[in-house]
């Protein structure tokens, strides 16, 4: 069956010269792209500004803990960005991206 996921928040950024790169280590070599290959495969896409800047990484599909599908992206995504996620239990996580790994770091709630 699996666990069903949702994004509830993003503060992502990948700079423009580090795209390609981030892209080709995350397709394990293959040409990048951000319409096919491993990203589209595991149902996230990115968003670019003007400037070829990723400002924004989407989870587009339902099912999974997929933090791992992320890691090659790492050493290039700014430190201090994340992907907040929203699993079926009411369960709430961000995968904080910092020195070039990823920290998944629970949610705490008080009342």
């Amino acid at each position: 069956m699996g666990y069903c996921i949702s994004e509830v928040d993003c503060v992502f950024f990948i700079p423009a010269k580090d795209v390609v790169t981030a892209l080709t280590a995350l397709n394990e070599g293959m040409p990048p792209t951000l319409e096919y290959g491993a990203l589209h495969a595991a149902r996230w896409f990115f968003t670019q500004n003007e400037n070829g800047d990723v400002t924004y990484i989407g989870f587009d599909g339902e099912k999974g803990r997929c933090d791992d599908e992320l890691e090659p992206l790492a050493p290039y995504v700014k430190d201090d960005s994340y992907v907040e996620m929203l699993g079926e239990d009411g369960a709430r996580w961000r995968w904080i991206f910092k020195n070039g790994k990823i920290v998944t770091k629970d949610a705490k709630p008080t009342w």
